[in-house]
């Protein structure tokens, strides 16, 4: 599936995904077109949930209404916000995967692994979203078919669209082509997410060479011929402009994925709360079931799968300040103190990845936590006004 998509190995690029491509186009005219077939299906959520007298149905259009929205921010981030800063970080990763610093050939297994991990992820998570999409369009008419019901039904439930054939056509193709592009934007923002894994395979060679300096000293002294305190300096500096490069490449991309962030964590609960309340309450069908266990997998792993990468690329930089201490400044020079001392007080903290100042939010395993916690609680106050 993950082939299918565009995804190889070999690249690890997520804009040579077909998801990414669909769902972000290089032409404003198909981004414009995208971005009005996903308001015009929200707006549709929102007049259903309006008019509809049925709290379970009115429930659904609401939850495909925020999690439109949330769609349509995370397009706009891509398409036009951050577009740059996705290019500039891909190319980035591009460049540094296939360059060994300290000549270890360690290097190379990080990076390798950090690809592969990438590779996996996106196959997986590729295979869900696909599967969810087909499930959303297929299984109503099915299950009504077999039930003896009429086979006019929709992934969202549209009361108004009952009155003719016209309104019901029109709504399934707003529809359907609504549903893929969620899907579609939803994989593509995946893949992107899991960029996180070579940048972290970045920070974890620097800390490598770190902890292997007095290796790489001793290399450099026989290969240049200087003193070992010159070429433990020497190879500090190297670590530590290493380390730097890093960080700036990380900092520049860091709007994009605050406004992702921020896009997810304002809706996760509620969207997870209005799906996971037929299921808890019984009053869903199989088709329903399915489907909603389904989809409430892929939000708690799309939930979990970003504060787990962004915790991670945040403490990374202090890990790599754990490194500097260990290395043996105290058996040196002065300027080698200095120096470590300069890079420890700049690296003493991670870089977190927060919500644009919403309430204080970052992006870490409490964040996550905290999400299913509040979808347990809007869950209650939903069956508390059933």
């Amino acid at each position: 599936m993950a082939k299918l998509f565009g995804f190889h190995i070999i690249n690890a690029d997520s804009r040579k995904c077909l998801s990414y491509r669909m769902s972000f186009p290089m032409t404003t005219l198909l981004m414009a077109f995208n971005l009005c077939m996903l308001s015009g299906n929200a707006i549709g959520c929102l007049i259903a949930a309006l008019l509809d007298s049925n709290f379970d149905r009115r429930l659904m259009n609401v939850k495909g209404m925020m999690l439109l929205i949330m769609i349509i921010l995370l397009a706009i981030n891509e398409s036009f916000i951050s577009r740059n800063r996705v290019n500039r970080i891909l190319d980035y990763i591009n460049r540094i995967k296939s360059i060994t610093r300290y000549g270890f050939k360690e290097e190379e297994d990080i990076m390798n692994k950090a690809i592969d991990d990438c590779y996996k992820s996106t196959k997986y998570s590729t295979t869900f979203f696909f599967t969810n999409s087909m499930l959303m369009v297929t299984l109503p008419p099915t299950m009504a078919i077999i039930t003896g019901e009429s086979w006019k039904q929709l992934p969202y439930p549209w009361v108004i669209t009952q009155t003719n054939d016209w309104l019901y056509y029109s709504s399934l193709v707003l529809q359907v082509v609504a549903t893929a592009l969620c899907h579609g934007v939803g994989a593509a923002g995946f893949s992107l997410l899991t960029t996180m894994k070579p940048l972290a395979a970045a920070f974890d060679k620097v800390i490598l060479g770190i902890n292997r300096i007095e290796e790489r000293a001793a290399r450099k002294m026989s290969e240049e011929g200087i003193t070992y305190q010159e070429s433990m300096l020497s190879c500090l500096k190297e670590s530590i402009a290493h380390h730097q490069e890093i960080v700036d490449e990380l900092l520049m991309e860091k709007p994009h994925l605050e406004i992702m962030f921020f896009a997810q964590v304002t809706f996760i609960s509620i969207v997870m709360a209005c799906e996971a309340y037929p299921i808890i309450m019984g009053i869903v069908d199989v088709s329903g079931l399915i489907r909603g266990v389904l989809f409430l997998f892929i939000q708690v792993m799309c939930c979990g799968f970003l504060n787990l990468e962004f915790d991670t690329i945040a403490n990374k930089n202090v890990e790599v300040s754990e490194a500097l201490y260990g290395t043996p400044w105290y058996a040196l020079g002065v300027e080698y103190r200095h120096v470590v001392l300069n890079s420890m007080t700049f690296s003493q903290n991670p870089i977190w990845i927060c919500g644009m100042g919403f309430f204080g939010l970052r992006a870490s395993r409490a964040t996550f936590y905290s999400a299913m916690v509040s979808a347990c609680n809007m869950l209650n106050m939903f069956r508390k006004f059933a």
